[in-house]
């Protein structure tokens, strides 16, 4: 995983990976695209703090579901 320059063309996936204790979860992911725009290897988590960053990718309704996605954290709970 390396980290998304924000400043290139990106776009926001939402993952289901498999946890150890909750069993599968949703995460959101942003995603560089290539220039001929498919998606590339970089990628990274997206949380509420970091989602801000990519504001040009995102939309309220994605805001909101990063949001709702952290509250669900392991850590969280």
């Amino acid at each position: 995983m390396l980290r998304v320059d924000s400043t290139k063309p990106c776009q926001i996936i939402y993952a289901i990976a498999r946890h150890d204790y909750l069993s599968y979860v949703i995460e959101p992911h942003i995603v560089q695209l290539n220039p001929n725009g498919e998606f590339s290897f970089t990628h990274q988590r997206l949380f509420s703090n970091t989602a801000e960053e990519f504001t040009h990718c995102i939309d309220d309704t994605d805001r909101k579901l990063i949001k709702i996605l952290e509250e669900i954290e392991q850590g969280n709970i």
